[in-house]
């Protein structure tokens, strides 16, 4: 048995002798789970023990019960309680104890069943099935064991169709733990389990790596004897950095220079490494960003001799991991902006000195390579706020299973430098304009700009264009998703969910140009309306400035950047209060709403002069209205008694409380302000002499001069009325919570939120005439926030109006509507293009019968190019379907419904070419296999125009009819024929 099974084993046995299933019963709930414990039973099954099979990932109400760090935090959703100390789902039980009890008697059931080897009974217990499945194989009986120390259903799947060749719909663990032990042959339960691993994903995933890499660079032999290309691009920057590291910094650190000018210096050297100039590529480092590392390079001397001290621990290689990772995060945590250094920053930093330190064991993280990484294996994904050392030695692993199997392939890598080059290489092959885009990171590198290098890893302005059905709709979902979230689903309905989610969260907006689209439509229009929202207005035709899609975009792309940069309130309970939506002052009465913002109140200008404290704060509304109209018919008879304003001055008298928060609207559809109600009632006629402005509240401000789209807070547009209660099953809590209270990260490391607007048939526009004056505005450099930023006044609204740099703009063009060549030149100018043509190779082993799909399509294609242009081409989506359904009746509607319709389109329903392009002219054999009929006219045409017509002047006697043969589509020789001719022939 290896050596790092015996450790599994002692672990194991570690485990079971603190926590024996007799135990189980006994255990208390500061036992089972408690903040920062490594001793508490979720942290044995979770972390002690991830070498005997991952659970990290999703949160942590896995569990059943956990103890909260952040006991500040509200938990919207119905299914989950809490208190001071834990979190739990709700269905366990109304209070902690109640839940744990609850979880408690589930986790014994399964042990018990795992040591009878009751695998339908694990399968029934009501746990989350990650989490279940490691207790069941933590607790079953090793001598006769049932469970691997696999959890996750893709892999035992994979290993068993490879195996036997079978594959299950919809299995459950419980049938597939069952099938799996079925081929175990008495080998060791773990050693086993690493098999499956292996052949279950580690093979399958490495292979597709290995294809990718080779496709980058397919003159590669071995890392020993490298090429060119792949010495510059992956290779030499990443050894110079480690050689710079070995003999520069490393005689420095063990052991650790001591005095307090070496210390600094070893500090301050120790920060130029991330902005280290290289002479391999003529350029900075670009390992780690300059937004995850510039506060390094801005701490104070005192804090740089620390810096050196907690990288000399980090790279100590006799500190275990478990100490020195979490050691030097809260070194960076300490140090940088507001105590919270990023999730992706930690990553990043911490292993960017251990692979220095160390480049043969020691892997590079960068977020998002290795979360795409970790997900092709079917490893959990990174979970926590900072680099765990479980999450580390995870990625650790792995690597190390590639390393192996790399030198299993003869390829003798040499080190972390060539697995990492391996990987990455392999999942990321940037286009040219990711190439471009990769040019403009090495320059803010070297010059940083915040928002330009938060927003470069995706261009702010890209085309997709090519023929129909090359997927392009697809990929502008998966594309935006991307750009939103960093990265995007695998799986296609779990994309789509994401798409649409982003949708209804309005990160996404979508439009499709059409002829006829205007300025009006796109940026901001006059609009007819008819008024009705308040007394004075009802039935009045007013004419308002609507904003068009692309405006509203661009606010709320806006207000996301605005909302990093405002200080946080904390105010607690935020789903427990009441909420109200207010106007001070607005567009008539500005001087009165600017006095508000400046000294912290509110004030109404309804209720005439006259001092309602003298009121019992009624709240039952007959009574009060009631009470209201009294003290104005008496105090002030000439004031406004309609409803509107006695309902006005009931909310603003009776029922606002202090603690209750106010939302103070800009017109109906944008919130500028928030506050916290602090006082009660006043009536002050002096503030504003001669004005209607005489009731007062105090109110601290939360935020102020805010511009915020009401869909970000709210539902439902604002209506005009001065005050009226806001109702919250429409609130936004979890966007009020980020603006109001959120801690995680924040200030200048954070990007804001990206948004994408997706325009679909972008050519079939007018973009001058859409677009105007904006076309100069959609430039990265000329953004908000850039340095060329450039605004202008719109001619409707005349506000100043710039592009943020955080909405990406995505279009998409069909080439065989509109040639590339005619765009619009300054929306070329202004435009990344990145072409989609037809790939065959994606219906690589698609087959119907004898029928290859990928050579059929492929064999059109060069056809249509050779008779008409490649942005006629036929696209491959048209065909996927076929991988579900391989069927000749499934073949026969794509190519009776789109293909031959859409040659019929190219061609001007030339039937001679589509002839050509099907091959029927090369089927004269076959006549029932060709798809298109060439008949002569009966009798050269003289029946159909009689004998005396001279049909040779017209050329009738010449003439063919074309017809369909229907009969042909459900034929598998007639697409044969397309692609191989001769295969007709020798039959």
């Amino acid at each position: 048995m290896n050596e790092p099974i015996k450790q599994q084993y002692a672990l194991w046995d570690q485990f079971l002798e603190r926590f024996p299933l007799e135990k189980l019963q006994s255990m208390s709930l500061e036992e089972y789970s408690q903040v920062g414990s490594k001793d508490s039973f979720t942290w044995w099954v979770e972390s002690g023990l991830d070498t005997l099979g991952s659970i990290w990932g999703s949160t942590s109400f896995k569990f059943g019960i956990y103890a909260r760090r952040n006991t500040d935090k509200v938990f919207k959703k119905q299914q989950y309680k809490s208190d001071d100390q834990y979190a739990w789902q709700a269905k366990y039980g109304e209070t902690s104890e109640e839940a744990f009890s609850a979880v408690k008697s589930v986790i014994i059931k399964i042990a018990e069943a795992a040591l009878l080897g009751d695998l339908d009974a694990i399968d029934q217990a009501d746990l989350s099935p990650n989490y279940k499945w490691k207790l069941a194989h933590l607790y079953q009986d090793r001598e006769r064991p049932i469970v691997l120390n696999i959890f996750t259903k893709e892999v035992l799947a994979h290993f068993l169709q490879a195996k036997t060749g079978v594959t299950v719909p919809k299995p459950t663990l419980a049938h597939l733990y069952r099938e799996t032990m079925r081929l175990r042959n008495n080998q060791d339960l773990l050693e086993f389990g690493d098999v499956v691993w292996k052949e279950g994903t580690i093979q399958k995933s490495y292979a597709k790596i290995k294809t990718d890499f080779f496709k980058h660079f397919p003159d590669f032999s071995t890392f020993t004897n490298p090429t060119e290309k792949y010495l510059q691009e992956e290779r030499n920057y990443k050894q110079e950095l480690c050689t710079i590291y070995a003999k520069e910094i490393a005689p420095r650190l063990h052991p650790l220079v001591s005095g307090e000018e070496e210390l600094l210096q070893l500090g301050k050297d120790l920060s130029a490494l991330f902005s280290r100039k290289l002479v391999s590529d003529n350029a900075p480092q670009n390992l780690v960003g300059w937004r995850y590392s510039e506060f390094v390079k801005k701490m104070d001397d005192r804090a740089q001799i620390d810096f050196a001290k907690a990288v000399s621990r980090l790279t100590d290689p006799t500190i275990g991991l478990d100490v020195k990772i979490p050691d030097f995060i809260d070194f960076l945590h300490q140090h940088s902006a507001d105590g919270k250094c990023g999730q992706a920053a930690t990553r990043s930093l911490t292993t960017f000195f251990l692979f220095l330190s160390d480049p043969k064991i020691h892997f590079f993280i960068k977020t998002e390579e290795v979360s795409k990484l970790l997900k092709l294996f079917n490893l959990d994904k990174f979970n926590n706020d900072s680099l765990a050392p479980e999450e580390y030695g995870r990625v650790q692993r792995l690597a190390g299973d590639i390393y192996q199997l790399l030198v299993e392939d003869g390829l003798d890598p040499q080190d972390m430098i060539d697995v990492q080059s391996f990987v990455w290489s392999a999942l990321y092959s940037p286009s040219a304009a990711e190439q471009s885009e990769l040019e403009t990171e090495k320059r803010e590198q070297e010059s940083p700009l915040q928002l330009e290098s938060d927003m470069s890893s995706y261009p702010l302005n890209q085309i997709l264009y090519g023929p129909p059905g090359t997927g392009k709709t697809y990929t502008t979902a998966k594309r935006a998703v991307q750009i939103c979230d960093g990265s995007s689903p695998g799986d296609r309905a779990a994309l789509m969910h994401r798409y649409r989610e982003l949708i209804a969260e309005k990160r996404i907006s979508f439009v499709s140009f059409h002829q006829s689209f205007s300025y009006e439509e796109f940026i901001e229009g006059i609009r007819p309306e008819l008024s009705g929202q308040d007394e004075s207005e009802q039935g009045q035709l007013i004419y308002k400035v609507e904003d068009g899609l692309f405006k509203k975009i661009c606010s709320m792309a806006r207000s996301s950047s605005d909302d990093l940069q405002r200080a946080k309130s904390k105010v607690n309970d935020l789903t427990s209060r009441n909420y109200y939506k207010m106007s001070i002052g607005g567009l008539y009465d500005p001087e009165i709403e600017s006095y508000c913002f400046e000294n912290g109140i509110l004030t109404l200008g309804k209720g005439g002069d006259v001092d309602y404290s003298v009121l019992s704060k009624e709240k039952n509304w007959p009574k009060a209205r009631d009470e209201i109209k009294n003290i104005m018919q008496t105090g002030a008879p000439g004031a406004d008694m309609r409803p509107f304003s006695v309902q006005a001055m009931y909310y603003f008298r009776n029922i606002l409380d202090v603690g209750d928060i106010v939302i103070v609207s800009r017109g109906n559809k944008s919130m500028q302000a928030v506050g916290l109600v602090t006082g009660e009632y006043e009536y002050k006629p002096d503030i504003f002499p001669g004005q209607e402005y005489v009731h007062f509240r105090n109110v601290k401000w939360l935020i102020q001069g805010s511009n915020t789209p009401v869909e970000k807070v709210y539902s439902k547009n604002f209506t005009q009325q001065s005050i009226y209660n806001l109702n919250p099953s429409y609130l936004n809590f979890e966007y009020l919570e980020k603006i109001l209270n959120s801690s995680s990260e924040g200030g200048e490391n954070e990007p804001p939120e990206r948004y994408v607007l997706i325009i679909d048939e972008i050519n079939r526009a007018n973009i001058s005439k859409v677009l105007g004056e904006l076309i100069t505005l959609i430039e990265p450099d000329k953004r908000l926030g850039m340095i060329n930023e450039v605004t202008v006044k719109l001619p409707y609204s005349r506000e100043e109006f710039g592009i943020p740099a955080n909405l990406h703009i995505l279009g998409t063009m069909n080439t065989a509507d509109r040639s590339l060549a005619l765009m619009d030149t300054a929306l070329r100018r202004r435009f990344e293009f990145g072409e989609m043509m037809p790939d065959s190779d994606l219906l690589a082993g698609i087959e119907v019968g004898e029928i290859k799909i990928d050579k059929l399509l492929e064999t059109m294609n060069q056809r249509i190019e050779a008779l008409y242009d490649r942005e006629h081409t036929i696209g491959h989506a048209f065909f996927l379907p076929l991988k579900k359904e391989p069927t000749i009746d499934n073949l026969a509607s794509i190519f009776n419904h789109k293909i031959i319709p859409l040659l019929a389109e190219y061609f001007f329903e030339d039937w001679q070419k589509i002839r050509l392009v099907l091959g029927d002219n090369q089927k004269t054999d076959h006549p029932g296999a060709q798809f298109i009929l060439e008949e002569e006219l009966e009798n050269n045409g003289s029946v159909l125009f009689g004998n005396s017509t001279d049909l040779a002047m017209y050329g009738l006697d010449r003439a063919r009819q074309y017809v369909r043969n229907k009969v042909a589509l459900t034929d598998p020789d007639a697409y044969v024929g397309i692609y191989n001719s001769a295969a007709l022939k020798e039959e």
